[in-house]
């Protein structure tokens, strides 16, 4: 392991690393921590020049050093996770090289690990999502090139190297998202890619006593799944694969439900299944005839078979949904139908006291006699700007990983204690349950990769063209993340649903005619000023 302090490239030695080296040691690594030229001793590129020296004098000299020269992997914090992912993508690459020794000598490495690295350079007046002022790093001589040239984020490719990133939702130095934008570039690429992110934890935490250990354990995992013995987890996987298969073929196949007749509570189901998405738009009626005329058809679903029905959440001041209370309304849901699945899709997490939501979770539950689907999602920054939280998306994203955290621990375990960012809780009983146990279905909306990684359901929009495509890589990732025909915490197939518009009729002009006036009305409450 080759080590890489931070110190926003203007200050420190690698004298920190030295306890991040020997939690590593302990568990049988071999570190060497690397010195880099400040940017008061010399301007960019000389730092990933530098770090490109040490790989190759670790190369040269792995014999010496008893390592082995296929295995060399980088571990940064901060500016170091930079110079650590920027040498990941760029082996060999002219111009990053230097003259630092050893010339020749191959600098590609095997892995990388990088706390709460920044990932891509900005030079303009306003920060884009997870960016990094350039000037940090290459003071005046900043320039718009220079600034790509210098994001890891740049070089993505499927021959990226694993990596594994660790970032704190509270880090305000360098924003989660930084790691978050460079992870999903990697997993859409087709890399090998990992993080991990710890709610509540600021820039700097492996500083942190009670945090380095159990970070230091699952670097570990990390290196030995990818470098130390890759082959024995493949096997370990795929016996688990085998032994799934066997336990499913084992199991009485599920019998077809008579024509027209709804399966049982509980059976197993397989194949298509029809849901519906919903906003509860204004339709210039009064409100009660609004409700009362959907819940009609809600019960119509309940009575023609459908698998569920999903309630998008939204506020003041948009126009296109009537019921921003989900619960309040699927409550009455609960009570009008007897087979339908249903739930809120989403959560908007950020909006929401963890624990006031953990128990109308388990109350609704309870009432829909274990029938509740839970979606979560950020939200947009405007509702919550109108809310009066802090409206910026990192902050989003924060209160999300933070309140999704809070909420899954809680309805699992009879007791909750969490210290976060913007919530805290000291042995707090968790007197509610769920019927679902650990919890309720799980749905994330338009990611499948972050679902699939997840454990969650996925709802995807789009149309049948790009539908086989998600479905595939969904399916890619649950099997890589959970193992091949692994099912989900509550024991069932993994769903991923797409979201489209359908109407039927006699002929195509008759469902034109019969959709255009709902599609108009539609498109307004969408698109009216808000």
């Amino acid at each position: 392991m080759l080590l890489l302090y931070g110190g926003g490239w203007s200050r420190g030695d690698r004298a920190r690393m030295h306890d991040q080296g020997m939690a590593l040691a302990g568990a049988g690594c071999t570190w060497v921590a690397s010195e880099y030229r400040l940017t008061g001793e010399s301007a960019w590129p000389a730092q990933i020049n530098d770090v490109k020296a040490a790989i190759r004098w670790m190369r040269s000299n792995s014999e010496r050093l008893g390592i082995d020269s296929g295995k060399i992997a980088l571990d940064g914090n901060s500016a170091g996770a930079h110079l650590a992912l920027l040498a990941a993508g760029t082996p060999n690459l002219d111009g990053f090289e230097g003259d630092g020794g050893n010339e020749g000598v191959n600098t590609e490495i095997a892995a990388a690990v990088a706390y709460y690295p920044p990932t891509s350079f900005f030079t303009s007046d306003e920060r884009p999502s997870g960016g990094t002022p350039a000037t940090a790093l290459m003071l005046d001589a900043a320039t718009d090139a220079l600034a790509e040239a210098a994001s890891p984020i740049s070089y993505v490719s499927a021959d990226f190297p694993p990596i594994f990133m660790l970032h704190g939702t509270t880090d305000t130095t360098v924003p989660v998202t930084a790691s978050l934008r460079m992870y999903e570039a990697l997993i859409e690429a087709g890399a090998d890619a990992e993080m991990h992110i710890y709610g509540g934890l600021p820039h700097g935490f492996t500083r942190l006593p009670s945090v380095l250990p159990t970070a230091s354990t699952e670097i570990v995992l990390f290196l030995d799944r990818h470098l130390v013995d890759p082959d024995r987890y493949s096997k370990e996987a795929a016996d688990a694969q085998a032994q799934i298969a066997a336990q499913r073929a084992a199991e009485p196949a599920a019998q077809p439900a008579p024509a027209g007749d709804w399966p049982r509570r509980g059976a197993a189901m397989s194949g298509l299944q029809f849901g519906v998405f919903d906003h509860i738009e204004n339709l210039d009626l009064p409100l009660d005839q609004i409700y009362r005329d959907r819940l009609v058809q809600i019960e119509w679903l309940d009575t023609a078979g459908f698998y569920a029905y999903h309630l998008a959440e939204h506020h003041t001041p948009v126009v296109h949904s009537m019921a921003p209370s989900q619960n309040v309304f699927l409550s009455a849901v609960a009570q009008r139908t007897e087979r339908l699945r249903f739930g809120p899709c989403v959560y908007v997490l950020p909006l929401h006291h963890p624990l006031r939501l953990i128990e109308e979770i388990s109350m609704l539950d309870s009432l829909a006699e274990g029938r509740l689907e839970i979606g979560v999602g950020c939200g947009g920054v405007l509702e919550a700007f109108f809310w009066g939280q802090d409206s910026e998306p990192e902050a989003n994203q924060a209160r999300y990983d933070e309140t999704l955290a809070i909420v899954l621990e809680s309805l699992s375990h009879d007791e909750l204690t969490y210290e976060g960012r913007f919530h805290s809780f000291e042995q707090v009983p968790m007197r509610l349950r769920p019927m679902q146990q650990p919890h309720p279905p799980l749905w994330y909306m338009r990611n499948p990769e972050t679902a699939a990684r997840r454990g969650m359901n996925c709802v995807v929009v789009g149309s049948l063209d790009s539908l086989e495509a998600n479905v595939q890589r969904y399916r890619r990732i649950w099997a890589e993340t959970h193992g091949e025909g692994a099912l989900t915490l509550q024991g069932t197939e993994p769903k991923i649903g797409l979201v489209n518009r359908i109407i039927l009729a006699e002929t195509e002009q008759e469902a034109i005619d019969a959709a255009k006036p709902p599609w108009e009305a539609y498109r307004w409450n969408l698109s009216t000023p808000r």
